[in-house]
């Protein structure tokens, strides 16, 4: 387990050396949802201000970010749910 999934369950690092996400861009009727799945991935991805775990971050910058990213998660989950829910039916 890494820092960021003791810090928020189901965090993770990305290491710098992912910064670039890669989507399969075969252009078929699943394409959108490739893309919304590799972002919506890179929103388990939390900062931090401490080297402790478990320990949510005191700096608001920080606390900001990862609201941001909670805010942004939902959005993306839902996206994906509604594009199933046209594939699908």
């Amino acid at each position: 387990m890494d820092k960021k999934e003791e810090i928020i369950p189901g965090a993770k690092l990305i290491p710098e050396t992912e910064g670039f996400i890669h989507v399969d861009a075969t252009p078929d009727n699943n394409y959108p949802l490739r893309i919304l799945r590799a972002y919506r991935e890179r929103c388990n991805t939390f900062w931090s201000d401490s080297t402790y775990p478990n320990r949510e971050p005191d700096n608001p910058l920080c606390k900001a970010m990862n609201e941001h990213q909670r805010q942004r998660a939902i959005i993306l989950d839902k996206a994906i749910r509604i594009l199933e829910e046209a594939s699908n039916g």
